[in-house]
């Protein structure tokens, strides 16, 4: 068997550590609040992308519609009930990337560092 291993990149946004930026850019189902709402922003707009990726790799969308609905809906709070029947790590962990303030969003160390993290890392 072959083990397969995904990268993510891309992440245009991405920014010197200590600086902000306020500038419109990215793809919008990714966008976090600050972005949309033209306020300035920091690394934290790639924890909120992350999360919405988090959610597409454990989701099953049938339609492009609901797609779109499920990502617009973390910019609400809005998470669909079976992730956390059926992903309860990966909950966990998006409801905390996806927070609307960035202020309460964990940095990249803390996600590492999250029990959350280390559980579904240690399971696969």
């Amino acid at each position: 068997m072959k083990d397969y291993l995904i990268k993510i990149g891309d992440f245009g946004l991405a920014l010197n550590f200590g600086k902000t930026k306020n500038e419109q850019g990215g793809t919008y189902l990714y966008q976090s609040p600050e972005q949309i709402e033209n306020k300035t922003y920091d690394q934290k707009v790639d924890i909120f992308a992350l999360g919405v990726i988090l959610v597409e790799l454990v989701s099953k969308f049938d339609t492009e519609f609901e797609r779109v609905e499920v990502l617009q809906g973390l910019k609400k709070n809005l998470y669909p009930e079976y992730l956390e029947k059926d992903h309860l790590n990966e909950y966990n962990l998006i409801k905390k990337m996806t927070k609307l303030k960035k202020e309460e969003r964990p940095n990249i160390q803390d996600i590492f560092n999250d029990s959350d993290f280390i559980e579904l890392i240690n399971s696969h």
